[in-house]
């Protein structure tokens, strides 16, 4: 991983002139979430144009497709990607769990949700659990076709 995170600091080139390392982590604290520098591309949820719901698409691996240090993160998930189970509970109880952004139709529709969900697991793209593990947020980018990712 320092690797990683080396080559990245390597490929970003000098810092610019006055940036300092505090500078730098107090500019990232400083905002209220990770959304905060959005893409301009976000689409509002329309299922007309969600290549997902139109095409014959099937669920994939992915790990074809990883690089080394990704598909290690993935197949390490439980210590690189999830919260334990006791820190998932001590930042629920403190309410320290990152809010992830939602498609505001969705976010404010329950039929919506549900709609999209039952055509999701018709597709496939989606199975039912009997109790939730996390929560996640969906949203939708425009693509040059102007259809929906």
């Amino acid at each position: 991983m320092l690797h990683h995170i080396v080559d990245s600091v390597e490929r970003a080139g000098p810092a610019p002139e006055g940036l300092t390392e505090n500078s730098a982590l107090r500019e990232i604290l400083a905002s209220e979430d990770l959304y905060s520098q959005e893409p301009k591309n976000l689409a509002e949820y329309d299922p007309s144009r969600l290549a997902l719901l139109d095409r014959d698409i099937s669920a994939q691996d992915v790990r074809p497709f990883l690089s080394a240090e990704a598909s290690a993160r993935l197949h390490h998930f439980t210590t690189c990607i999830e919260y334990g189970c006791a820190e998932a509970t001590h930042r629920m109880e403190h309410d320290d769990v990152p809010k992830p952004y939602w498609d505001p139709k969705l976010r404010d529709s329950q039929q919506l949700r549900l709609q999209l969900y039952l055509s999701l697991l018709r597709k496939g793209q989606i199975g039912s659990v009997t109790r939730p593990k996390s929560f996640v947020g969906l949203f939708f980018v425009k693509k040059k076709n102007m259809i929906h990712r």
